[in-house]
Formats: C-alpha cells, sequence, structure tokens
C-alpha cells in the first residue's frame, strides 16, 4: 500500500457512533506504540454519481443512513488523466472510480476538548483536473495533529468529481437540469453540509469550521465562502478561509462559451450532433468512465473549469471583487483570511500543459481563459526577447507561458482579493497574508534545489511531514510557522506578526521569519486592471 513507508506503526479501532454506527478506523501510532491520530478514510458523503446521475448535481444520504464500515483504508478517487511531462508514473495503488465522492477524516488522538476540535475542510487542488483527498507523503498529517506544541484539529479532505465528470458545461445539460453544472463544486458543498451536520458525533466542533486548500483548492474555498455569503439562505458553515496559492483573477466562462468545447467531447467521443439534446447526454453517459479519462488529453480544449452558473457562481463574481462588494459582504460575515504564496509559483505553471509552438500559446491560454482575456494578456506582458535557436526560443516562449498562468492563479489573483477585503473594510486582524521561500532537505528528492520552493511545495510546510523527512535541526522553524496558524484553526486569534494588508509574513530559505513589505502588489492590480478591461469591468 502507498502509505506504507510513512506510517511506522497502526492498529484498528472501532467507534460505536451514535447517528454514524460501528466505525472501524486506523490508529496510527509511533514507534514506542503511542497514539498519534485515528484516520476515517472514505466515509460516503453522497449517493454514487454514476449512470443516470454522471453530471447530476450531488444527491445526499438519507438520513437513517447507516455509515457502519472499515474505514482503515483509502476508497476510490475520481478518474483523471495523467499529465507526464514533468516525469513520474501514476500510482499503481491508487483506485480510479467515477464513484468517489469520499471523505477521509484524521482526528486527533485523546478526548476533544469543551465544545470540540476545531475542523479544517481541506480541497485538494490539481487545476481541478487531476489529484485527490489521500494526505499520503508530503501531506500526510499525523505529526501535526501529535505535536504538542501546536493546537490540535480535526482534518477533513473531500473526494469530488474533477475534470470532465465534474465539470462539463453544456446548454444540453442545463435543459435537463437548471442546475446541472459546475458538479465538482456542489460535491464540495455536500461535503461540508455531512461535517456540518455530523461532526460533532467525532468530537469536531460543527461552529468553527475553516475551509481550504491549496491551488484549485484554494480557487474552489473562494467559490465555497462566496456561496454562503451569497446566499443567507443556506447554513453559514464557514467560519475562516485558507487561501494557499490561488485566487480569482477573471469571472469563470460562461455555459455558452463552452460550446465549442462540449462540441469537440461529442466528437472525439463519436456522438452525433444532429441527435436530439437529451439522446447527445445519453450516449455520452453511457461511456464508460475509463474511457472519457483515457481521451480527456487528446481534446484540443482539454481543460474543464467551472462556470458562471447563477447558483453556485454568481455572475457578478469576479466583479463584486473588483469594486470590493466582495470585501463588504465577507466583513460582514465576520471571515478571516489567510492568503499567500510560495516564491516560484511559475516552476510547474511552466511545465503544466505548455505550448508546443508560438501559435499554441495562445491556445494553452484559452484553455484556462476566455479569448477577451487571453488577447489581453498577451498584450500585456512583452515579447520575449528575439534568438536565434529555436531551442531557446521555446524555452522563453515556455517561461512566458509560465509567467502568465501564475500570475493570473496566483500572484495577481491573490492581490486582486486582497485588494477587494481591503477596499470592503476586513480589518488587517483578519487579512492575514503570507509568502513561503524555505524548502526543506527531503524536498531535494521531490525537485532539485534551483527550483527553489514551486507551486504546491510548500505542503511538506503546512502538514509538517516528519514522516516524508523533516530533520531534527529543522523541526524548531517549522514549528515557529506553523504556531500561529494553529492558533488561528482553534479560536480565530492571530499572531502573524503583520500590521498591515500590504504586509507579508515571509518563511525565508534560511529560517527566518520575517514580515516584508509586497513589492508586487502593484504589479498584481495591473493584471488585474487589464483584466477586467478585456471584460467590460
Amino acid at each position: 500500500m502507498y502509505e506504507s513507508p510513512i506510517i511506522d506503526n497502526s492498529k484498528l479501532t472501532t467507534f460505536e457512533v451514535d447517528g454514524l454506527g460501528k466505525l472501524t478506523a486506523l490508529t496510527i501510532c509511533n514507534r514506542d506504540s503511542e497514539e498519534k491520530c485515528h484516520r476515517l478514510a472514505g466515509i460516503r458523503y453522497a449517493r454514487p454519481p454514476v449512470g443516470q446521475l454522471r453530471w447530476r448535481k450531488p444527491e445526499g444520504l438519507p438520513d437513517n443512513y447507516d455509515h457502519s464500515g472499515d474505514y482503515s483504508s483509502f476508497k476510490t478517487i475520481c478518474p483523471q488523466p495523467f499529465y507526464n511531462n514533468r516525469g513520474g508514473k501514476p500510482n499503481p495503488d491508487f483506485k480510479y472510480d467515477e464513484d468517489c465522492l469520499f471523505l477521509n477524516i484524521w482526528i486527533p488522538s485523546g478526548g476533544p476538548p469543551s465544545g470540540g476540535w476545531p475542523v479544517l475542510y481541506f480541497i485538494h487542488g490539481g487545476w481541478l483536473q487531476v489529484g485527490n483527498p489521500l494526505h499520503y507523503r508530503q501531506c500526510d498529517p499525523q505529526d501535526l495533529l501529535a505535536e504538542e506544541g501546536l493546537e490540535k484539529f480535526i482534518l477533513v479532505s473531500p473526494g469530488y468529481r474533477l475534470n470532465i465528470f465534474g465539470f462539463l458545461s453544456c446548454q444540453d445539460l442545463l435543459k435537463e437540469d437548471s442546475e446541472n453544472a459546475n458538479f465538482g463544486f456542489w460535491d464540495q458543498r455536500l461535503g461540508l453540509e455531512w461535517v456540518h451536520k455530523h461532526i460533532s458525533k467525532l468530537g469536531g466542533n460543527p461552529e468553527n469550521i475553516t475551509v481550504g486548500g491549496v491551488s484549485a483548492g484554494s480557487y474552489s474555498t473562494i467559490f465555497q465562502t462566496a456561496y454562503e455569503i451569497y446566499h443567507d439562505e443556506v447554513p453559514q458553515i464557514i467560519k475562516k478561509a485558507l487561501l494557499l496559492s490561488n485566487g480569482l483573477a477573471i469571472q469563470p466562462k460562461t455555459v455558452e462559451e463552452c460550446e465549442e468545447q462540449y462540441q469537440e467531447v461529442l466528437k472525439v467521443f463519436n456522438v452525433d450532433p444532429s441527435l436530439p439534446s437529451a439522446e447527445r447526454i445519453d450516449a455520452l453517459r453511457n461511456v464508460p468512465f475509463k474511457t472519457l479519462a483515457e481521451k480527456i488529453l487528446d481534446l484540443n480544449l482539454h481543460t474543464f473549469r467551472g462556470v458562471t452558473d447563477s447558483k453556485m457562481v454568481s455572475p457578478n463574481m469576479f466583479k463584486d471583487i473588483l469594486n470590493g462588494t466582495f470585501g463588504k459582504k465577507a466583513k460582514a460575515s465576520g471571515l478571516s483570511f489567510i492568503v499567500g504564496e510560495v516564491v516560484n509559483e511559475h516552476a510547474v505553471y511552466a511545465n503544466t500543459n505548455p505550448p508546443k509552438s508560438t501559435e499554441d500559446l495562445f491556445n494553452q491560454i484559452n484553455n484556462y481563459y476566455p479569448k477577451p482575456v487571453t488577447e489581453a494578456l498577451l498584450k500585456l506582458y512583452p515579447e520575449p526577447p528575439k534568438v536565434d535557436s529555436q531551442e531557446e526560443h521555446m524555452a522563453n516562449i515556455k517561461f512566458l507561458y509560465g509567467r502568465i498562468i501564475s500570475d493570473l492563479q496566483v500572484y495577481a489573483s491573490s492581490r486582486v482579493l486582497v485588494n477587494s477585503l481591503v477596499r470592503g473594510g476586513v480589518s488587517s486582524d483578519n487579512i492575514n497574508r503570507y509568502q513561503i521561500a524555505f524548502r526543506g532537505a527531503y524536498y531535494d528528492k521531490y525537485e532539485p534545489p534551483e527550483i527553489l520552493v514551486p507551486h504546491a511545495g510548500d505542503m511538506g510546510v503546512w502538514f509538517y511531514n516528519l514522516v516524508d523527512g523533516i530533520s531534527q535541526n529543522e523541526k524548531p522553524f517549522y514549528l515557529s510557522w506553523l504556531e500561529p496558524y494553529c492558533k488561528w484553526l482553534s479560536d480565530g486569534s492571530m499572531n502573524w506578526g503583520s500590521s498591515d494588508p500590504l504586509e507579508v509574513r515571509t518563511f525565508n530559505s534560511d529560517g527566518s521569519i520575517t514580515v516584508e513589505k509586497d513589492n508586487n502588489w502593484e504589479w498584481g492590480l495591473t493584471v488585474g486592471d487589464a483584466i477586467a478591461t478585456a471584460l467590460g469591468h
């Protein structure tokens, strides 16, 4: 099993949980058999989204659903393409299936505090195309939840539908049901509602839930917080938002703008476009999930994203961020934020779906963003210098691509969001910004030192992955960084060190922690203005 290298000792523990049933967990122990935490892997929170439930909003379980079962091993994860342009191989131990709507829950050992453990609902990243909620290796929280010097919390990580399974958008689906879009976001929401309803039975505090994530998980968190602050009628679950390396730089595409991609899907899967609407969807629902996943990268428009649907995603979302309305709503809701980045976000973005030619640069950017935005970005950024070597030329094109995508996904988008919070009157105590340049020695086995800390290269910091190789002399650096973060998760208080939203708490490469002025603030807002102009805002 893939967890064997990082779990030295474990045992099975069975809990009788009122309202849930008899649950068998994996209790993770240290080498001296002292308990670190309990892990419940693969708790179902929705009906399987298969057959006629493919490309529909997730359906919750009956109130009397019996969750009794063995949760000592991870369940299935959403089918997905494999991007092999960065090396590596698919993990043969991962089990892929369309039936993937499960929660993984880590609970500290020992009794909960009065009121229950605080809860972090952490949404995994992967561009909404790939990834999983298993928290193996760098993200395993067993030592974070056992460290005596840190505040404890329950970690919940939801599986949700990705790529074509979670974000196919078209008029055919809307004709069937006006809410048939953004399935992956609705999965995340239903999982959160399950946690709010049931987490007290596992020792958690349903009134102290933080939602967060990395990359696409951070992007998702923005929509999950917006869903609540734009809809007073739904349960107001989220108290704090953890935004690791992603923001919202543009209004998501409309369903109409996704029609070109849908027509390509019909073509690749040999569905006659002249068929009636319902028959086209039925034909696609009959395609085996393995075939869908295997052919995603055959598409020219292979990236499936969330869309503006007026249900989960407001048509005014980006406009409201620009003018501060989002910030005003966040202030009214009392939300607190941690927002930040790593020092070299560019490195991963430049190597994921990079352009294959100068002409392909437009197409790969357009995979993420609408055509007017793509055109505006290519005008904003200076053209690469002219060189004689084709190899050097393509390296420059790739660098430009990585810079544009990393700005929009992280550097610019997060600053536009922070600016909205500031304009909306959110207090500086509730806007906590960071940058991570510290790189533990263990990370050399994943990326060469010259890469520094790339996108998502900070997961070992946030999850304190002693099991993956943090050395004893590095531990004090990690604990100094994590102490105010865990305190924030616990009770919302923050000793971040900064006093101004334009200041950034920085984890330096030498392990020191300083507060620095944000030197990229103006450029981030310049990029935001260019996008706003392109979209007519």
